[in-house]
């Protein structure tokens, strides 16, 4: 019994750490960077842009700009834009992301309007249940959105940036 026990602790020791190799391959440093969505038309008129970047001391800088939505504004002007700042952290193909602040603007209270912050960050969660995969120079992130209140997986992908 007592060798039976001991080959079962050496397996289990060895079945970790080949396990462990294929999870890290999933490190912070996979998604280290600056990275850019597509950009995204706004209706009737615009477009929206996403930005995010990850340092490699686990902090995050997340970007959303609108671009011409306002009546007589050009396409190509700020409109609005919110930036989230956090952490974040890595365990296998999780990215759990802990926001700390929220910074917003809008064209719409004028020009010259201020910026508003929030910290802490308004909101009870960010990219909720969020997974990643990076293949090449591409980020796909899937988490849970909430359009209308019911919860949906999404994807959201980026480009790295050079």
């Amino acid at each position: 019994m007592r060798k039976f026990r001991s080959l079962l602790a050496v397996a289990m020791v060895a079945l970790s750490a080949g396990c462990s190799g294929s999870l890290d391959s999933l490190t912070t440093g996979d998604i280290v960077g600056r990275w850019t969505a597509d950009l995204e038309a706004a209706s009737p008129a615009g477009y929206y842009s996403r930005q995010v970047t990850f340092s490699g001391d686990g902090h995050f800088v997340f970007e959303f700009r609108s671009y011409g939505i306002y009546r007589n504004q050009r396409d190509d002007e700020l409109s609005s834009y919110s930036r989230t700042v956090g952490t974040y952290t890595v365990s296998g193909d999780r990215v759990t992301f802990e926001p700390e602040s929220l910074t917003t603007w809008d064209a719409f209270h004028g020009a010259d309007s201020p910026e508003i912050v929030q910290s802490p960050y308004p909101y009870s969660s960010f990219y909720d249940d969020a997974r990643y995969l990076v293949e090449g120079n591409t980020l796909m992130l899937d988490y849970t959105s909430y359009p209308a209140d019911a919860p949906e997986p999404t994807r959201q992908t980026f480009q790295r940036e050079r």
